[in-house]
């Protein structure tokens, strides 16, 4: 399924991910942006586990799914 809008999502979060979503909100100087926060670190999870493109760029294969049988 591909969206191509935003999407509200309503979430209840445990204290320790409120507080872990906090520090992230602190560290990279959001102040007390909570939504924003969430945002970065839900799509740095995505893109560290292949599940989101780098913006702009090609999707392509990982090198993990590389063989001889996709060569071009």
């Amino acid at each position: 399924m591909t969206v191509t809008e935003n999407t509200s999502l309503t979430l209840s979060l445990p204290p320790d991910l409120v507080t872990a979503i906090n520090r992230y909100a602190a560290q990279r100087d959001l102040g007390s942006n909570q939504a924003e926060a969430a945002i970065q670190a839900l799509r740095q999870w995505a893109f560290n586990e292949g599940l989101l493109s780098p913006a702009g760029g090609d999707e392509g294969l990982r090198p993990e799914d590389l063989s001889a049988a996709n060569d071009g």
